[in-house]
């Protein structure tokens, strides 16, 4: 299978794993690029237009915490349990783009870097559909 970078469109960091990290709960956050496993990422197929999104560093899938539906939840990483809380689907911004909204299965909000910010280190949470590019993603294949 394929992994990919996930991109900002707005920022142009990337979804990256703190620290190459393996535990439950760890927070997801944008990092310029570094070619490093923990900002790559596989899409696992459960059907139904649903993804699992696995971390090639830990294994781990992006989640929700505990399927909490309000705005400004980090999302984390965290052991697959098969949960609509771990289930994403892909959402085209428009028919001539690459670029996409990730939107959660259980709570049906979107991926979102807060406040537009552009630092290293800040952690994406979900968050209601403005459609702002802060909530647009492109996918890169890792060569």
């Amino acid at each position: 299978m394929a992994w990919y970078k996930i991109v900002s469109q707005f920022t142009g960091k990337v979804l990256s794993v703190p620290n190459f990290s393996v535990q439950d709960g760890t927070q997801i956050e944008q990092r310029t690029d570094n070619g490093g496993t923990n900002q790559h990422w596989q899409f696992v197929s459960v059907g139904d237009g649903l993804f699992k999104i696995v971390s090639a560093a830990s294994g781990k899938v992006l989640d929700v915490p505990n399927g909490d539906p309000n705005d400004g939840v980090i999302i984390q990483q965290c052991t697959d349990n098969g949960g609509a809380n771990q289930h994403w689907k892909f959402i085209w911004v428009n028919s001539n783009s690459i670029t996409f909204k990730i939107v959660s299965q259980a709570t049906g909000k979107v991926l979102d870097v807060p406040d537009f910010a552009i630092e290293n280190g800040v952690k994406i949470q979900q968050s209601s559909d403005t459609g702002g590019s802060n909530q647009y993603w492109q996918l890169i294949p890792v060569s």
